[in-house]
């Protein structure tokens, strides 16, 4: 799994920070999904680190599966369980097994929930949030940030 130091650095290199040393003014603090884009520009740098490793290292099975389950997913992707419809497209596309989705009735029962059925943005940062909860606290709480 990722380090919080590790996700820290993939968002600081893709987030626009004025550099130390310029005028500037504190504006205040931000949640990365109160900004679709950065969010987006985040999450693509996280997946495709966690796709780097697992084609690169040598897992066991066992580890395979527990990288692919702590792997995010982008708006992209979530949108992929909305239109392939063919269990043998499910391969193609790394959220049906981060979400461990392998058949179409499994597909369905997730997608005619009816707090996803549109397959919305909204719907995506909902799923992303319970799923971050459970499967990766690091992006959690980056995400959405601490509050104590």
């Amino acid at each position: 799994m990722l380090t919080r130091k590790e996700i820290e650095h993939l968002i600081y290199s893709t987030v626009d920070i004025v550099p130390q040393g310029t005028d500037s003014v504190f504006l205040g603090l931000f949640s990365l999904v109160d900004n679709v884009e950065t969010l987006n520009r985040v999450l693509s740098k996280v997946t495709a680190y966690y796709d780097n490793l697992l084609s690169t290292l040598p897992l066991s099975l066992s580890e395979r599966l527990a990288l692919q389950v702590q792997r995010p997913f982008t708006f992209e992707e979530y949108k992929a369980l909305f239109t392939v419809n063919q269990e043998r497209h499910f391969a193609n596309h790394p959220i049906f097994r981060t979400l461990l989705i392998t058949t179409q009735a499994e597909r369905l029962l997730f997608t005619r929930n009816p707090n996803r059925r549109d397959g919305s943005y909204k719907s995506y940062m909902a799923t992303l949030q319970k799923w971050s909860e459970v499967h990766n606290k690091t992006i959690n709480t980056l995400i959405h940030g601490i509050h104590n």
